[in-house]
């Protein structure tokens, strides 16, 4: 059985160090104005992390370096994607946009902000997958237990930068312990590996 506790969740907001771009402003409603003085408590976050055996996330790829970067308690748990750990192209699904997926379950969800989207996650995660019979958190789990590794291509030349990305590398540019590199998750270390 899948439990929510509502009356456990947080939010917060926290001012950035750059000017918000109007795209972000635009897809979620909140301007630089709304961020001034805020900051989020890093006790409230760290006590909130240390009671989660596992932190989900939709499209964790892009979440989990942002968090992991202003609180460090990220780094020993273990994480799920529920855009990339449930295939939802085999489910009969065209993308695995949040949003669009929540109207294939006939539901829609308003703004796109941290709790929003949280709110929506879980609700996902709640759904029969149609093709598998499966509840979304099962296929979650399962796919979230297979091992993976995380691959740095470290001085990767410049001019390969099309070749890694079609092959699902990304760009980090802004982490401080390891510099600027690209990098990749997979199950197929070997492969990968050979590839490179």
């Amino acid at each position: 059985m899948l439990e929510i506790n509502k009356a456990g969740a947080f939010e917060g907001m926290r001012e950035a160090s750059v000017p918000m771009s109007r795209e972000a402003a635009l897809i979620t409603g909140i301007t630089d104005d709304d961020l001034v003085g805020k900051k989020i408590d890093a006790d409230i976050v760290g006590e909130i992390v240390a009671s989660a055996d596992i932190v989900i996330a939709h499209n964790a790829s892009f979440d989990r370096p942002m968090v992991e970067k202003h609180w460090p308690c990220f780094e020993s748990k273990p994480w799920a994607c529920t855009l990339s750990d449930i295939a939802w192209l085999e489910e009969g699904f065209a993308a695995g946009k949040l949003d669009y997926l929540g109207m294939q379950f006939g539901w829609f969800f308003d703004g796109h902000d941290a709790l929003n989207d949280c709110e929506a996650c879980l609700a996902l995660l709640t759904r029969t997958l149609p093709r598998s019979g499966e509840l979304a958190m099962n296929a979650l789990r399962q796919n979230a237990q297979k091992p993976a590794l995380l691959v740095r291509a470290l001085g990767a030349p410049f001019d390969k930068k099309d070749e890694l990305k079609r092959r699902g590398y990304r760009w980090r540019a802004d982490d401080a312990r390891f510099g600027k590199f690209w990098w990749t998750i997979t199950d197929e270390l070997d492969a990968e590996t050979e590839w490179l």
